[in-house]
């Protein structure tokens, strides 16, 4: 009697062997998805039985496609065939679907199984839907002025900051106080004399410092307009 026991649980497992019906559960990142988001599937792919796999040459793939508003995704597991009886084991995968206009979509998604010296089949579907919102326009209530805001500089060695986008030439640049200009420099020691009409430096540029050595205090220079925001 316990041998004929015996066979019969020998005769189901092996009837088993490969048809480990998967516990699939979907959902989207985010969850209110807009047509900028990258959308994501989250997998919660549940083996319950596993009855001649070997895990060493298992391998899971997806695939997938879109059409109109269905997308398919098509999950590939590969095992090796041996036989065993292995535990319960789960996955979590995160696969990319990609951006989407605005509109409701529906999501199948199928589990595909290959075991070795077999064909492909059918283990487990699942279905999903969700909407795809339009991105809320940015409105922006900022008014945006320039004000030209002068440099204050004292007699003898100062530092400042060039701010204007563009490059501007040296000799242009400080024209309008060439007259108080002993020296101006920059990082590289490269300098700039009014009086011997001698440019090293060539142009300023965007927040590069720059030092100088003034004869008397100057109140009422700068390079270009300052843009100024206000709400």
């Amino acid at each position: 009697m316990k041998r004929t026991i015996q066979l019969f649980l020998l005769l189901f497992l092996m009837s088993m062997i490969g048809k480990a019906q998967p516990i699939v559960s979907l959902s989207i990142i985010p969850d209110n998805p807009t047509e900028t988001d990258s959308i994501f599937l989250i997998n919660h792919l549940s083996f319950q039985v596993d009855i001649g796999d070997t895990f060493d040459n298992e391998t899971i793939s997806y695939e997938v496609n879109e059409q109109s508003n269905l997308i398919t995704v098509i999950c590939s597991r590969i095992v090796s065939y041996q036989f065993c009886i292995c535990w319960p084991h789960s996955y979590i995968d995160t696969v990319y679907l990609g951006n989407f206009s605005p509109g409701s979509y529906a999501l199948y998604y199928q589990v595909q199984e290959l075991y070795s010296n077999n064909e492909p089949y059918t283990t487990g579907t699942d279905f999903i839907s969700f909407t795809v919102e339009e991105s809320p326009e940015y409105i922006c209530d900022s008014t945006i002025t320039e004000q030209n805001i002068p440099l204050s500089l004292t007699g003898g060695w100062n530092m400042i900051g060039y701010t204007c986008q563009e490059p501007l030439n040296v000799i242009e640049a400080f024209s309008s106080v060439e007259d108080k200009i002993i020296i101006v420099k920059d990082n590289l020691g490269n300098s700039y004399l009014p009086d011997w009409e001698f440019n090293g430096i060539g142009d300023l540029e965007f927040a590069k410092g720059y030092q100088l050595k003034i004869t008397e205090n100057i109140n009422d220079f700068y390079f270009c307009p300052t843009l100024m925001y206000s709400e």
